[in-house]
């Protein structure tokens, strides 16, 4: 049991604990807030702790570039057990301040805030990837999502329901992964570094100021397709909001894929929902592979 006392006083000696929270929601980290000021993340492997160097790299470069459009991301710090150490034990940083920004939130904004907003995560979206891969690879980050994973997750899928999905279900599946992966190949060399988990809750929103704080949590960060980023934002905030931010970082890349947006609409507004199955049918929940079915199925009769 690691005591995460200790480890704080360690790192701030002549910090007064006035609170103390412990949240264990998180899959990869175990997050301790103190004073609600600093956030110290405890990774619950050692897979997750050899990613955090590389995570501070990022958020270095990122930090200056993104100061001028008010858009905060975390200013990282490791400890180590000790000097030599190549694993550290945990990350820290200043909180930034804000709400995990819920849907509802943007339903309640005017169209200048809305259009500020999307302005601030072009920008954020813009600078990081446009981060040369040349750097991020030699930090550690490597490609994850190619295409032979897309593949093995639509052999996965085409396995798992195979007993339930129509032959007409079947084949719409079929499709769906045949065209996307066939737009991957043709843009494969098109690739950045991407967040990919870029969700409500890791987009955080003043809502004071109606406007984003930070974007935090990149442990999944990884080298691929730069349209995977805008999956969450679709899935959060529908078409109308997504293609105006998409429009706003095509002005400030100079994007010139032409498929680009197709595939955030054909394929990956549905990647949650495939994961989801997936991670269903390998643990045996039949809640999650109702839920998820069902939203599958909603969305090919659309």
């Amino acid at each position: 049991m690691i005591n995460y006392t200790h480890y704080i006083q360690k790192t701030l000696p002549d910090l007064p604990i006035h609170s103390f929270h412990q949240d264990e929601s998180g899959w990869d980290n175990v997050a301790i807030i103190v004073n609600d000021d600093w956030l110290f993340r405890f990774p619950r492997k050692i897979e997750y702790a050899k990613k955090i160097p590389r995570e501070k790299q990022l958020y270095e470069v990122l930090l200056p570039i993104l100061q001028a459009g008010q858009i905060e991301v975390p200013n990282y710090h490791i400890l180590y057990e000790n000097e030599e150490d190549s694993i550290p034990v945990c990350s820290y940083y200043k909180m930034i301040h804000g709400k995990p920004f819920k849907p509802s939130y943007l339903h309640n904004l005017s169209i200048n805030e809305k259009a500020h907003i999307a302005a601030q995560l072009a920008s954020f979206l813009a600078a990081l990837h446009t981060v040369p891969t040349t750097l991020a690879k030699e930090w550690g980050f490597q490609v994850e999502k190619t295409i032979k994973y897309w593949k093995e997750l639509h052999i996965k899928l085409r396995d798992y329901l195979f007993t339930t999905f129509t032959i007409e279900e079947t084949n719409r599946l079929h499709t769906i992964f045949q065209i996307f992966v066939e737009q991957l190949y043709i843009n494969s060399s098109l690739q950045t570094v991407i967040h990919a988990d870029l969700t409500h809750n890791h987009i955080l929103f003043h809502p004071d100021k109606k406007q984003i704080a930070g974007i935090i949590d990149i442990g999944d960060a990884q080298i691929g397709d730069p349209a995977f980023d805008f999956a969450g934002l679709y899935a959060d905030y529908g078409h109308d909001f997504t293609l105006e931010v998409y429009n706003k970082y095509t002005a400030l890349t100079n994007n010139k894929d032409a498929t680009f947006f197709e595939r955030i609409i054909s394929f990956y507004q549905y990647s949650p929902i495939l994961h989801d199955l997936v991670y269903g049918f390998e643990t045996n929940n039949e809640k999650i592979i109702e839920t998820n079915k069902q939203r599958l199925l909603h969305i090919f009769n659309k």
